[in-house]
């Protein structure tokens, strides 16, 4: 069994920036996700899940402190995940109005594009979960720092259909994340989420 984990970059500025609250968020689940012993972390092309990855790394390796811990930066991005371009065809009229009308980003995209639309691009990014998995051994866990709806569209790629996607991975904030595993056959499937991480004062009440 494989496991790897597609966390959305977290809160940006007006610039395409991770925010200093986002960089915060990106530390706290750094944190949180000590357990998953994470070995290997991809990114996108875009500079901002470059900087969530380093923000969740800086948490992730105080978690770590003391321990047998070594995590292998991949350097070449995953560009499936999702550059200008891509966003640029994705990001309609259509979408923002639907986003607009509290749609989820996931239901936006298939109002603006259709199935048959998105079924192309699930295959693309399909096919970049393929080769994550195919680098990580059995019994590894890695991690790749994506965007909304890519990352949703990950998990409906393995769907039957791209409307039967479940409501827990169609709705997915800023770092939280989704899980999926791959079977010794190959086959993966989404098993889980990981919610945002809550602030210092969140936990405290």
């Amino acid at each position: 069994m494989k496991t790897l984990i597609g966390f959305r970059h977290s809160l940006k500025d007006k610039d395409n920036n991770i925010s200093p609250e986002g960089l915060a968020r990106a530390e706290r689940q750094g944190k949180a996700c000590e357990k998953y012993k994470i070995s290997r972390m991809w990114v996108g092309p875009l500079i901002r899940t470059t900087q969530t990855r380093n923000a969740f790394l800086n948490g992730y390796i105080v978690g770590w402190l003391g321990k047998n811990l070594e995590v292998r930066i991949i350097d070449n991005p995953v560009v499936a995940l999702g550059t200008d371009e891509l966003f640029g065809l994705m990001v309609n009229d259509v979408f923002k109005a639907a986003v607009a009308a509290k749609k989820s980003n996931f239901d936006a995209l298939l109002a603006a594009h259709g199935q048959d639309q998105l079924e192309k691009w699930a295959d693309t990014l399909f096919d970049a979960m393929d080769d994550m998995f195919t680098e990580l051994g059995d019994g590894e866990t890695g991690a790749f720092f994506g965007h909304s709806p890519t990352t949703e569209l990950v998990a409906a790629s393995v769907e039957q259909s791209l409307e039967d996607l479940a409501a827990e991975y169609r709705v997915l904030p800023e770092m939280a994340a989704i899980i999926f595993e791959q079977d010794n056959r190959g086959n993966f499937k989404a098993v889980g989420c990981i919610p945002v991480p809550p602030t210092p004062e969140q936990a405290s009440e």
